[in-house]
């Protein structure tokens, strides 16, 4: 387990938005490593002008693909985030020696971390949902969950995870969509060699692509909204019978640009929710793009007055 070059892309992405200013606190599935050469690492942090780093603070990627390897905690550290946490049976790099497929029962850390994470591990659990109900358990109101699953690869895990996994355990559970990408891995190189990158979630994209040469994952950031306590997700119809909901209606917020969902019953109310939500929008685009109607309306109504 642990984290290449396309995930350290995308925490740097995220920390280029300011999104690791309200991290303090991490706790990941797995003892989680930096698998990826000291050049390429370098080379991304110089690329997205973090400035703290000092390459002696990561001397194991020198080893790599050897070992020891570097911990995921010092990447961390270098994000901001300086207090971190993970679960594994094998107890390594200070990890709480916990059984992902049983329930996580010490309520003490359930909702202390602003970031939980979720590298090729949950896939090894049988019972993955529960593993995905103590990150969830974990996670305070507000903070954010990053996944990354191989999607079209081999794996030696029991799961492979679509976009509707992630979208589906979203809308269940009332999280917004912060960021979503699929992660390319190379393949015909030797492991040292190997480059990951970030490509836009689009699966028109795959086919372009060798599928042959390449490994695919998905990567999504996720953020917690409420206190409540983990929805197991169900697909169709099954959500509006279990789940009290007509549907869910896909929305960019504007500022940060983030996806959500939200529950709805009618058309109307649809429409209540867009003049609430997003009222002064709509008023600069009628002003800007409809001046004519707009006044021609408001004439209307004077004369009904």
């Amino acid at each position: 387990m642990g984290l290449g070059g396309g995930p350290v892309r995308f925490f740097c992405d995220l920390w280029q938005r300011g999104i690791f200013e309200s991290i303090d606190s991490v706790c990941e599935s797995g003892s989680q490593e930096l698998n990826m050469t000291a050049k390429e690492f370098h080379g991304i942090v110089q690329a997205h002008g973090l400035s703290d780093y000092d390459r002696q603070d990561f001397a194991l990627l020198d080893k790599f693909p050897g070992t020891p390897r570097e911990s995921a905690r010092k990447l961390y550290q270098l994000l901001g985030a300086q207090n971190y946490t993970c679960l594994d049976l094998n107890k390594e790099h200070g990890a709480i020696g916990h059984d992902l497929n049983t329930p996580f029962d010490d309520r003490s850390k359930w909702e202390q971390f602003d970031l939980v994470t979720d590298f090729g591990c949950n896939e090894h659990c049988f019972n993955v949902m529960e593993a995905y109900r103590t990150l969830h358990r974990l996670l305070k109101p507000g903070g954010y969950m990053v996944i990354c699953q191989p999607r079209y690869a081999e794996t030696n895990g029991y799961y492979l995870m679509d976009e509707s996994f992630y979208e589906g355990l979203a809308a269940a559970n009332g999280y917004k969509i912060v960021q979503a990408q699929y992660v390319t891995t190379e393949l015909n190189r030797a492991r040292e060699e190997r480059e990951q990158f970030l490509i836009p979630l689009s699966r028109d994209l795959l086919r372009i692509i060798d599928l042959n040469a390449v490994k695919i994952s998905i990567i999504y950031c996720l953020q917690k909204v409420s206190s409540e306590d983990f929805v197991i997700p169900y697909q169709d119809k099954f959500l509006s019978e279990r789940q009290g909901n007509a549907g869910y209606i896909q929305y960019f917020e504007r500022r940060p640009p983030v996806r959500s969902y939200l529950p709805i019953e009618s058309a109307e109310g649809v429409v209540n929710w867009a003049l609430q939500t997003h009222r002064e929008y709509i008023i600069r685009e009628i002003l800007t793009k409809h001046p004519e109607e707009l006044k021609a309306a408001i004439d209307r109504i004077g004369q009904q007055a």
